[in-house]
């Protein structure tokens, strides 16, 4: 949940995603798909997102971890596509 300025500029209201996924690891690689959804009810401006999301990723090491990932949106307020790649590493 999140607490946002409206879209006039006056006053807050409450937005809130959730996603709900799985995923299973193959040796030093885990692979992932997860559902996601937002809701942002501004008067002015509503917004309802929801993607289908996949994911992989590698450890490299002990310490650092490669992951990407491609997100389709599932309605015409979502993107039709977005990519991804990072890195972590632990210190």
């Amino acid at each position: 949940m999140d607490l946002v300025r409206n879209a006039s500029g006056g006053g807050t209201r409450l937005a809130w995603s959730t996603a709900a996924g799985v995923s299973r690891a193959f040796g030093k690689i885990t692979l992932g798909v997860e559902a996601w959804g937002e809701v942002d009810d501004d008067l002015q401006a509503p917004t309802y997102q929801a993607s289908a999301d996949f994911t992989a990723a590698q450890m490299v090491g002990e310490n650092t971890q490669l992951d990407a990932g491609v997100h389709f949106g599932l309605n015409r307020q979502t993107p039709d596509a977005e990519a991804y790649v990072g890195v972590s590493h632990r210190f």
